[in-house]
């Protein structure tokens, strides 16, 4: 499974490469968090737009999911 921040998917969008991602590693998965950074209106227009978009190789998990039992 990979886990991405807003960092690489940012730039990657920017740069027209975000598809890399999914050819290199198929599903990603990421938090709510990062969709709502990616969303943020001072975050570039071709980012706001594709995170609005997004691909369903994309998968958005609560904060729960790093939830760990004790």
């Amino acid at each position: 499974m990979v886990v991405s921040n807003t960092s690489p998917l940012n730039y990657l969008i920017q740069i027209n490469a975000v598809e890399l991602l999914h050819s290199l590693h198929g599903a990603i998965h990421v938090l709510q968090a990062v969709i709502d950074e990616l969303t943020d209106p001072a975050a570039p227009q071709s980012v706001r737009e594709w995170a609005e978009k997004r691909p369903d190789w994309l998968i958005v998990h609560t904060d729960a999911f790093l939830a760990r039992p004790e």
